[in-house]
C-alpha cells in the first residue's frame, strides 16, 4: 500500500509546476491583481520551504516547514482582505491571520527552546 501512495505522490509532484513554471504561467496569462498576489504567496511559500535545511528531527523539521506554510496562509488572507468582497470570507481571512500568526509565534518560541 505504501508503494501506491509513493507512486501517487511522485505522479502528483511531476504534474505540479515548480516556481519557474508558475512564474512563466503568470507572465503568459492575463491575471487579476488578486490572482497574481495569490500566486506570489504560493511561490513565496514554495521558495521558503525548499530552502529549509532539514535536520532529521521530525518535530523540529515539522515546525520549520510549517512556519512558511502558515505565513503563506497569512499572505493569502491579506490578499482576500485587499480584494475580497464577501463579508463572511473576509472575516474568515481575518481569523486566519490571527490564528496563523499566533501559531507562528508559538513555533518560533518552541524552536528557541532547548527541547528542539
Amino acid at each position: 500500500m505504501a508503494h501506491a501512495v509513493t507512486a501517487t505522490g511522485q505522479a502528483l509532484a511531476a504534474q505540479t509546476p515548480d516556481c519557474e513554471q508558475m512564474h512563466e504561467m503568470m507572465q503568459s496569462q492575463t491575471l487579476s491583481g488578486a490572482d497574481k498576489a495569490m500566486m506570489e504567496a504560493m511561490m513565496g511559500m514554495d521558495r521558503s520551504m525548499m530552502n529549509i535545511k532539514m535536520t532529521g528531527n521530525a518535530d523540529r523539521d515539522f515546525m520549520l516547514m510549517m512556519i512558511p506554510h502558515h505565513q503563506s496562509a497569512i499572505n493569502m488572507a491579506r490578499v482576500e482582505l485587499k480584494y475580497g468582497k464577501i463579508a463572511r470570507v473576509r472575516a474568515l481571512a481575518a481569523s486566519v491571520i490571527s490564528a496563523q500568526q499566533k501559531e507562528i509565534n508559538e513555533m518560533h518560541s518552541w524552536l528557541r527552546s532547548s527541547a528542539y
